[in-house]
């Protein structure tokens, strides 16, 4: 319905109203459907060339075209011929009268159409080709250098026949096969297939991509509007016959909208690629165990480590840990802005999560989202656990086409509090792993996650509510990132620093694995280490950023 208003006309009817009559006209259109597909595809012109301001149905001729060029009124009558044969059209089947009376033949009639104010065009629409002698026809009117001489001599031909007749407008038969397009459009079938890829082109140039069935959808909906059009009566409401480009567009403007509403509806929006950042520094698989350790080295530029570089890039995944998927599906990245200011916003509603601890669920997000593919399967960073609450992570993770559920825990260290915090996750992950707990994740995962936005996996059942907690603890994995405050990074920049920092990591990584107790045997646990500079200055100009304070 809300279509239905953008469908009147704003210009005036080409219909003279002392002429005005529905004889032959709303009771005859039963198999003008050809007709009516004809006129959709000069709806879509129109959508395109702003030189192209109404089309109008059954009122000066089958169809008729108002054109603007260079400032001046245009009228364009179209006639369309369905008439089947075995032979091409020829000039002599176009000049044919009916008992040789006058106006009777197809150009007479098409002639006679000429009885409006402003210059004339004439088309002629038809589903069987032309004969060598109307093929000059055929060519674009901007592109008849090429053909011209044969043209001319095709005018000169029509031209000679009928000489003494002239329209309305005092137009004779050589001024209109001078002004004659001929366009062969074959079948019904051919000319609804290429209005449907056009409407695909059009919404691609505008910055959608339809499915072919929403287009098709939207097809159905022009050719209702072309088909009232042209069952409109001319005597009680000629303004309805016809379509005029504001009308198309503010039609075509809201066909954009839903075809955007439903992209977004359904988009996939983990599935954009993220840039490089952290460098590989050092992998560890103790398959046996179902350990292992990945660490990540931030680097140093210019003797100087990137501290500046490692915020600005972990900002960037700050809308992915803060909003649900349908807000991530209405914005582009061109609004990338405007989508982090959002998330800093809730973010700031909640106050309950420390710079620290955000900067830390920041660092495991990039981690998982950049090197493991993963999807976040629930915006989940400030649900609690039981009385507890905590920033936890879940996400979705596919190896060698198996898919597995991640939840995370991350952590930012100090030499002083590395020992008390490792040894505080590790109590909590054991925790994680009680039915009562499991159930609680399982229901807050539930209840946040959006499959419509993410791919489809194998995990739907485990994630039900009635999913068996043993399935749910086979598909489970523990990543664990510690941030930590590197005495190696501490000391600056070295050319042998790499060397170093691979050692230190291994020996963090077996302090960690030796506090992981025997209740966590039967899960695999990942430890991801990035060593860091100063984990205090960075919490502190973390947080500085995330404000926009300088």
């Amino acid at each position: 319905m809300e279509q239905q208003r953008y469908w009147r006309m704003a210009l005036v009817s080409l219909i003279d109203p002392k002429e005005a009559s529905d004889a032959g006209g709303v009771a005859g259109r039963t198999g003008f459907r050809y007709q009516d597909h004809v006129g959709a595809g000069y709806v879509i012109d129109m959508l395109r060339d702003s030189a192209l301001s109404q089309v109008e149905f059954e009122t000066a001729d089958d169809l008729t075209l108002r054109w603007i060029i260079e400032g001046q009124q245009t009228n364009e009558y179209v006639q369309v011929k369905t008439t089947e044969g075995d032979n091409k059209w020829s000039i002599k089947e176009i000049a044919t009268r009916d008992n040789g009376r006058e106006w009777t033949s197809l150009m007479e009639k098409s002639l006679s159409r000429d009885v409006n104010l402003g210059a004339a065009l004439f088309r002629f629409v038809s589903r069987r080709d032309v004969g060598v002698a109307l093929r000059p026809f055929l060519v674009h009117r901007d592109k008849r250098r090429i053909a011209q001489a044969k043209l001319d001599a095709a005018v000169k031909s029509i031209g000679g026949k009928f000489k003494t007749l002239k329209s309305q407008c005092g137009r004779t038969t050589t001024d209109w096969a001078k002004g004659l397009l001929w366009e062969v459009a074959g079948s019904q079938d051919a000319i609804q297939n290429k209005n449907v890829n056009r409407i695909l082109q059009l919404a691609e140039t505008s910055g959608e991509i339809p499915s072919y069935s929403s287009a098709g959808d939207i097809y159905t909906s022009l050719m209702r509007k072309v088909q009232d059009a042209g069952d409109a009566s001319r005597v009680s409401d000629p303004d309805a016959k016809a379509i005029s480009r504001d009308d198309a567009l503010a039609w075509w403007q809201i066909c954009l909208d839903n075809i955007r509403s439903m992209n977004r509806a359904h988009v996939r929006v983990y599935r954009v690629s993220s840039p490089a950042f952290f460098s590989d520094l050092h992998a560890i698989d103790d398959v046996e165990s179902s350990r292992s350790l990945r660490a990540y080295d931030v680097e140093f530029d210019d003797g100087q480590w990137r501290k500046a570089e490692l915020i600005e890039y972990l900002l960037e995944w700050l809308p992915e840990i803060a909003l649900p998927a349908r807000v991530l599906a209405e914005f582009d990245h061109l609004q990338a802005r405007e989508l982090t200011q959002r998330a800093v916003s809730l973010i700031e509603q909640n106050g309950t999560i420390a710079d620290n601890s955000l900067l830390a669920e920041l660092m495991l997000h990039a981690v998982l989202r950049h090197y493991f593919d993963s999807e976040p399967i629930a915006c989940k960073i400030y649900y609690g656990v039981g009385s507890a609450r905590s920033s936890t992570s879940a996400h979705l993770v596919s190896e060698d086409g198996v898919d597995q559920l991640w939840i995370g825990r991350s952590r930012v260290t100090t030499a002083g509090t590395h020992a008390a915090i490792i040894a505080a996750v590790t109590t909590e992950m054991e925790g994680a792993l009680l039915n009562e707990v499991l159930r609680e994740e399982r229901r807050i995962i539930v209840s946040l996650r959006e499959p419509r936005h993410m791919r489809a996996s194998s995990l739907e059942t485990v994630l039900s509510p009635r999913g068996k907690m043993e399935e749910l603890r086979r598909c489970l994995h523990l990543p664990i990132l510690v941030a930590y405050d590197s005495t190696v990074i501490s000391a600056g920049f070295a050319e042998d620093y790499l060397d170093s920092l691979r050692a230190e990591v291994t020996e963090q990584y077996e302090d960690v694995k030796s506090k992981l107790t025997s209740a966590l045997s039967d899960v695999q646990v990942h430890v991801f280490l990035i060593p860091v500079e100063n984990p205090a200055s960075l919490v502190a100009e973390f947080g500085d950023c995330l404000r926009g304070r300088p």
